[in-house]
């Protein structure tokens, strides 16, 4: 009887130690794996941002519109329609990025506006010298003047109409769709959703969580 008991603790013992054995092997087994993913998220890590730059290139922003003009040029007062083709984009040479962790964070960066002019007309025109002198048509160095005020007034207007705040939001948008596709935490910080618009943005990553617009929130 008392080999029995004595063979039956030495059982239980043995049972114990290979349960405790195969516990410890799981838990490295698990720190592996984990070590394992961070080292891919970071040897990947170029790539990855590669896509995201890729991905807020493409998020270019394009705008065709008639715009209504006044200037005064050479004391000559011309209203004039001018077509323009425009494109809201992105700065990706100023597009900060930086580990925490295992998270990535991208701050979106600053968007830029180009345009050019397809055409115009003028509509009204007449000169503050004679102003019951009306005459509809401009000189070659009057309308070199007036063409250097389209960019910056098509500019002011991308702003004003909320096109840049558009242009952002879609950015922000195609980025959440393309980051539930990693499998490593991604951040997209917008420290302007509303548009840079001569905002002076830092060329390093800034976190600041009361003024940020994020997506991709790191899990907890």
């Amino acid at each position: 009887m008392k080999k029995r008991k004595f063979l039956t603790g030495r059982f239980l013992l043995f049972i114990a130690l290979v349960l405790g054995v195969l516990v410890v092997l799981m838990l490295l087994l698990r720190q592996c794996n984990r070590e394992n993913e961070l080292d891919d998220g970071y040897s990947d890590l170029p790539a990855r941002i590669e896509r995201i730059r890729e991905m807020i290139r493409l998020s270019t922003l394009e705008i065709d519109r008639e715009m209504v003009i006044t200037d005064t040029v050479n004391q000559k007062v011309i209203c004039a329609v001018v077509d323009v083709h425009g494109m809201i984009g992105f700065d990706l040479e100023k597009m900060p990025v930086g580990m925490r962790g295992d998270t990535l964070f991208v701050q979106l960066p600053p968007e830029k506006i180009t345009c050019y002019e397809r055409g115009y007309r003028v509509i009204d025109a007449y000169s503050l010298k004679q102003p019951f002198g009306f005459d509809l048509t401009m000189q070659a160095s009057e309308e070199n003047i007036f063409k250097k005020q389209i960019p910056l007034k098509f500019e002011n207007e991308m702003y004003s109409r909320g096109y840049v705040e558009v242009a952002r939001s879609q950015a922000r948008e195609s980025l959440g769709k393309l980051l539930n596709l990693f499998s490593t935490n991604v951040v997209i910080i917008d420290r302007f959703p509303m548009g840079v618009q001569g905002a002076v943005l830092p060329d390093t990553l800034v976190f600041e969580p009361r003024e940020r617009l994020t997506i991709g929130q790191p899990e907890k």
